[in-house]
């Protein structure tokens, strides 16, 4: 799960720009598994303990989960290299997104799994098999706007089971011209910026935020609100704040996580 928020001030206090990361890979894995474990353990603790538990459980369920997350989310790295890789990293985020969440229930760790595919959530409890099914309302929402303004990419789609579309765009962030972009869990990219190297590079980042997106929900957990958006709401709160200030947009907790994690390892030369 993204956990960038409890450094970010850590981050703030040194000269480390995006550049810097994805140029010094060892440091950045670092500094990011530390977060994502910090998290993970505080989400899991506390919550076992208000639901009368051992915050010492929940801790270690909550850094077993975010290992595994955080795995599935490096497997990102590689999502548009190697075809299929992209959909065991978000299946192996969504495993550690789960075993935060029945640590921080006071649950086996293992006991309850929820797969999400697009805006399908899919939970499967030990011994009985596909036992439940939710749908994301925000997911369904960004699922349907980029239904009707793009076109699916089938192809990529199943490789990441993510949903993705493609067209043609001319907005930008920050200055820079938007070469692709998450939605609610869902993903476009721009068809006037096709070029392999380029395009890969950034799509392998925005696999990251789906992971990211779906994860944010230890938010719900922690509030006893499963079933509400909570911790998608939390996550756009943090984007848009950062969003909306310029170049401070690439100093985002959020951002900075998937800038260490992306592929490649630097940026490619500048033209």
């Amino acid at each position: 799960m993204i956990a960038t928020l409890l450094v970010s001030s850590f981050l703030f206090s040194y000269p480390q720009h995006i550049e810097y990361l994805q140029s010094h890979k060892p440091q950045a894995y670092a500094i990011m598994y530390a977060a994502d474990i910090a998290t993970g353990c505080l989400v899991g603790g506390v919550n076992a303990w208000w639901n009368d538990g051992s915050f010492k459980d929940g801790c270690f369920g909550g850094v077993i989960g975010s290992t595994i997350s955080f795995g599935g989310k490096s497997l990102m790295y590689y999502s548009q290299v190697y075809p299929g890789v992209g959909a065991v990293g978000k299946l192996a985020s969504s495993v550690g997104g789960s075993v935060i969440a029945n640590a921080a229930t006071n649950r086996e760790l293992f006991s309850r799994l929820m797969i999400r595919i697009g805006p399908a959530e899919l939970v499967f409890e030990k011994g009985k098999g596909l036992n439940d099914l939710n749908v994301n309302p925000l997911m369904l929402y960004g699922l349907a706007d980029y239904i009707y303004l793009y076109k699916l990419d089938l192809k990529r789609s199943v490789f990441n089971l993510t949903p993705i579309f493609h067209g043609k765009f001319t907005r930008s962030i920050a200055g820079d011209p938007i070469i692709a972009a998450e939605n609610f869990g869902s993903l476009v990219y721009n068809d006037y910026y096709s070029l392999p190297y380029i395009l890969n590079c950034t799509l392998s980042h925005e696999m990251i935020h789906v992971a990211q997106f779906e994860n944010y929900k230890f938010a719900n957990d922690i509030l006893s609100a499963a079933h509400m958006n909570v911790g998608q709401d939390l996550y756009r709160l943090v984007t848009g704040l950062f969003s909306n200030l310029d170049k401070t947009y690439y100093y985002s907790p959020i951002e900075l996580e998937a800038y260490s994690l992306q592929y490649p390892f630097i940026f490619p030369p500048q033209e």
